[in-house]
C-alpha cells in the first residue's frame, strides 16, 4: 500500500469516527509518533519512517 493511500485511509478514519490525531497517535504509540507528527503527515507535509507506516497502517486494518 502506498504512503497517500495509508494518508486517504488515515484522514478518512479520523473524519467518519469523529476522532483526533491526538487519540490516534497515542494508540499507535510506538517508534515516536506523536500528534505535531501525524498531523503534518496527514497534511503531506512529512513523510513517515517505512517502520512507521507499517504501525499506521497496522492501526487501519484493525480498528
Amino acid at each position: 500500500m502506498e504512503e497517500q493511500e495509508l494518508r486517504d485511509q488515515m484522514n478518512q478514519y479520523i473524519e467518519t469516527h469523529g476522532v483526533k490525531a491526538c487519540w490516534v497517535a497515542k494508540q499507535i504509540g510506538v517508534n515516536g509518533i506523536d500528534t505535531p507528527l501525524l498531523s503534518r503527515w496527514r497534511a503531506a507535509k512529512r513523510d513517515l519512517w517505512e517502520s512507521t507506516l507499517a504501525d499506521v497502517k497496522d492501526f487501519l486494518q484493525t480498528h
